[in-house]
């Protein structure tokens, strides 16, 4: 999202600058370039919220997940084949995107476990298992 915030940025910052020139030097004006500029502030902070608290939203769903991975593998001695053994629904890893690749059979390597994020196109949140931290990645 904020990616697409450098493309809307460009026209739309010096548009609102003129439209608050326009209200403050002009009077006859001022009401329907207040009103023009009160809805696109409006418009970009219920997006930018939105964004936010699909972020967290995200993030805190991915941390659950770690928590159950990890308590798992206190219990049984090794990681999930799959995030089922944890109570984890494919449909829920689909809405945040949320990636696990189980280790390998017979070696002590960890599972890969990511998830998309939500500020960068394309950027993407890995958990590194060794120090225990989300590590964003491309």
């Amino acid at each position: 999202m904020p990616f697409a915030f450098i493309f809307f940025a460009i026209p739309l910052l010096p548009w609102m600058a003129h439209h608050l020139y326009r209200a403050l030097r002009y009077p006859r004006e001022r009401r329907a370039n207040l009103v023009r500029l009160a809805l696109w502030v409006a418009t970009l902070a219920a997006l930018v919220t939105w964004h936010a608290a699909r972020a967290w939203s995200a993030s805190s769903f991915a941390q659950d997940v770690v928590n159950r991975v990890e308590r798992f593998k206190q219990d049984t001695g090794h990681y999930p084949q799959q995030l089922a053994e944890v109570g984890i629904t494919s449909e829920s890893q689909s809405v945040y995107w949320l990636g696990y690749f189980p280790d390998q059979p017979g070696k002590s390597s960890a599972p890969d476990l990511f998830y998309a994020g939500e500020w960068v196109i394309y950027s993407v949140y890995r958990y590194d298992f060794a120090t225990r931290t989300w590590i964003l990645g491309d």
